[in-house]
């Protein structure tokens, strides 16, 4: 066999790879009844394994060099848009996020065919969640703007019938109609995106555009332009970024297997969209300074969210709404390599979390871990645990051979590196061990352990997409340079504020400030009321209904801080 006819199989791999998943959801729409269960769960977890073994495949194809496809299936469009053309992006990025998807499908799959056991509407739900795996996939690997977008829209709609899996919860209802308007005001700013660099630029796949942008386009174009900014906006209601992260949370009141889904994957819609049209938005500076800024205003919210939900699924979901931010902030500093490992380590993460949710609770069944003696005040503990940080954070750097010193953009992650460092370093300085001495040697270990991880992965994926998604640093220009500086001093403030507003007074307006920035500022609430059925709040059917103009949010408490065990 040819070399030539290999890299044909490498991108045959990739297209076939979601067709059995397609074929097995609209085979269960026909057979709804109840009879044909046991079919139905097999057809959808082999389809997903062999979705898993296609990615696998095609790794391992472009990995030997086998890098060209070609064009299945092409439809002339009109008005200067194109054509809509079936073609595979055989790149690495499309290949990583492939066999990630392949991997966590697989694993919600199999997850699901326990969970839904026994259920009366078992078919429908593996059913539409074939289709929704499905149209992800071919999203992710298809270059051509149209079938991107088709595959964007189709999959959107799939997972809403399972976002609505349990109509009889209102919660559900209003979680799934937020995003879906949501969505598909995301829907027709992609299209006007695609639209415009269509008529531009001449290009209708995304291969197209990074070929386009090589050629020194400078953005000029208000056609350009305005086609950047629709793209941005798109991937901002895609991703669930403040303040229009409501939905997300609420989407807890779907199947667990669906909340993993979301949370592992296809959250990332928006992201991977700002990656694939990165050789545009990297040139608009102006735009990625906003996403900065939306961005971190995201992490803000919902970090202090997190420590004050309630319950262990909502914690999750705020987590997932802060790292997602994170990922935008990551590329709007031009550290795209970085937001790749970020998305594959988060996703992993996050489909283990949600689909292990229930077995925590053992862990609190257990006897409470002893606390020790606090180490000094909390700004002298604060500043030990930030020193250590960043000590740890430069020597891994310099391990890994790494500059972050002359790189502003890198040394802000290297910072963000060295605060979250510190905070698992201040855990060890308020938990004991066996024998009543502080865990701070172990834990130091470990932190050490994590930043050389960290350091290596940096250097692994910058090696394996540099050349597909170099980095592109925001320009040194004094308004990018104080947009990094006020990047590092939120990350510092969220770290004296964990720290501090445990010990402070119950009435203080700290801890006021607190509760009201872990609650959104309550600006959802503005979608909740216009979005609601028939001016109810949202409550669930065992619930007894209040008018809309009632108290829709409790006051939470802010916990006081636990202990590593």
């Amino acid at each position: 066999m040819t070399l030539s006819s290999l890299n044909i199989s490498a991108s045959l791999l990739l297209l076939v790879l979601p067709w059995p998943l397609l074929a097995s959801g609209f085979l269960s729409l026909l057979l709804r009844d109840k009879k044909y269960r046991q079919l139905v769960r097999k057809v959808t977890v082999f389809s997903a394994g062999f979705a898993l073994l296609s990615a696998g495949l095609a790794l391992v194809a472009d990995l030997a060099g086998m890098k060209s496809s070609l064009p299945w299936y092409s439809l002339p469009l009109p008005w200067g848009l194109g054509s809509f053309s079936i073609v595979v992006g055989l790149n690495p990025l499309s290949l990583l996020m492939a066999l990630l998807v392949a991997f966590v499908g697989f694993v919600v799959a199999r997850f699901s065919a326990r969970y839904m056991d026994g259920d009366a509407r078992e078919v429908p739900f593996m059913g539409n969640l074939a289709l929704t795996l499905g149209f992800f996939f071919t999203m992710v690997v298809v270059d051509n703007f149209w079938a991107f977008l088709l595959s964007w829209v189709a999959k959107g709609l799939t997972l809403h019938r399972l976002l609505v899996f349990y109509p009889d919860r209102a919660k559900a209802r209003l979680a799934a109609r937020k995003k879906f308007v949501l969505h598909r005001l995301a829907d027709v700013a992609l299209f006007g995106g695609f639209a415009l660099l269509a008529r531009a630029l001449h290009v209708d796949s995304f291969s197209g555009l990074r070929h386009a942008m090589s050629q020194g386009v400078i953005l000029t174009d208000p056609f350009l332009i305005l086609a950047a900014g629709l793209l941005s906006l798109a991937v901002v209601l895609k991703s669930a970024q403040f303040p229009l992260q409501g939905w997300l949370i609420q989407v807890m009141e779907a199947p667990t297997p669906v909340s993993a889904l979301m949370h592992a994957g296809l959250i990332y819609s928006g992201t991977i969209l700002f990656l694939r049209s990165w050789p545009l938005l990297a040139g608009e500076t102006v735009f990625r300074d906003m996403l900065i800024l939306n961005a971190l205003a995201t992490i803000i919210v919902s970090a202090l969210a997190m420590m004050i939900a309630s319950d262990i699924k909502g914690s999750l979901a705020w987590s997932t709404s802060a790292q997602i931010g994170f990922m935008l902030l990551e590329c709007g500093l031009g550290m795209v390599s970085v937001a790749v490992m970020h998305i594959i380590a988060h996703s992993l993460y996050k489909a283990h979390a949600f689909l292990s949710s229930g077995s925590v609770v053992e862990s609190y069944r257990g006897p409470a871990p002893s606390l020790s003696p606090r180490l000094g005040g909390a700004p002298g503990r604060m500043f030990l645990a930030l020193g250590t940080g960043v000590l740890l954070t430069l020597a891994a750097s310099k391990i890994m051979g790494i500059d972050i010193l002359h790189q502003p953009a890198l040394f802000l992650l290297g910072m963000i590196l060295s605060v979250a460092l510190a905070r698992l370093l201040l855990s060890g300085l308020s938990a004991e061990g066996r024998r009543g001495l502080p865990l701070l040697a172990p834990t130091a270990g470990l932190v050490l352990a994590v930043a050389l991880a960290t350091a290596a992965l940096h250097r692994l994926f910058e090696l394996f997409l540099g050349q597909d998604l170099p980095s592109s640093p925001l320009p040194g220009t004094p308004a990018q340079s104080a947009l990094l500086i006020f990047s590092g001093l939120c990350f510092l403030g969220l770290l004296w504020i964990e720290e501090s507003v445990p010990q402070s007074p119950e009435n203080s307006i700290l801890r006021r400030l607190y509760v009201h920035a872990g609650t959104g500022f309550y600006l959802d609430l503005l979608l909740d009321r216009a979005l609601s059925d028939r001016g109810f709040s949202l409550t669930d059917s065992s619930e007894e209904r209040r008018p809309l103009h009632g108290p829709l949010v409790t006051t939470p408490v802010p916990p006081t801080r636990k202990a590593l065990p």
